[in-house]
């Protein structure tokens, strides 16, 4: 069988080109002339220099990839915040004045700010890219959580206002329960 060299390298095999002046004599003779100038340019340059003539070149969206913007960071660190302070308010509130308006006012708080975090990504990704791009599992629950969420509130801070029992409405306080344990799945996404 007749041996060759492909016309396509892996980027491994490009680097132990370069480093590796035996392995270019292996090459046909036209590509060894080829292999030994790129060899000689890349040397001349450093890694910080090749990156920005890539960036020149090819365009910063290809380098930046999978990087969140700044505005981006920021959200997903106040949603990280508001889960674990609606995780606290949570457990906490049970035991302590279980009836207080102020564990409503924090919970409508955190609700708050999920519902900005929806509304924010869906303005700047656009409706399409947030219910159906790369992540649209994560932010299907994230829309889903904070729906149910907003229903928590509004069903707590209407009965809060109306002096009703929660315990005598069948179902309401499981109901609730429940929709406080989904917020918990937020967790896995951070």
């Amino acid at each position: 069988a007749k041996s060759h060299v492909e016309d396509t390298v892996s980027m491994e095999a490009l680097i132990m080109l370069i480093c590796r002046p035996e392995l270019r004599s292996l090459l046909p003779e036209k590509k060894q002339d080829h292999a030994n100038k790129l060899a000689k340019a890349l040397m001349m340059v450093t890694p910080q220099e090749l990156v920005e003539s890539a960036a020149r070149t090819v365009g910063t969206e290809i380098l930046t990839e999978g990087v969140p913007d700044l505005w981006e960071a920021v959200l997903n660190g106040a949603v990280f915040l508001s889960v674990f302070v609606s995780l606290f308010v949570t457990g906490t509130s049970i035991d302590y004045h279980p009836n207080s308006p102020w564990w409503t006012i924090v919970e409508a708080s955190c609700c708050g700010v999920f519902t900005a975090e929806v509304a924010i990504k869906t303005y700047k990704w656009g409706p399409r890219r947030y219910l159906w791009g790369s992540s649209y599992i994560w932010n299907w629950a994230d829309l889903s959580i904070t729906l149910i969420s907003l229903v928590d509130i509004l069903f707590t801070i209407a009965t809060q206002i109306q002096d009703v029992d929660r315990d005598l409405i069948p179902n309401a306080s499981a109901f609730s329960g429940f929709m406080r344990m989904l917020r918990v799945t937020r967790i896995i996404r951070l």
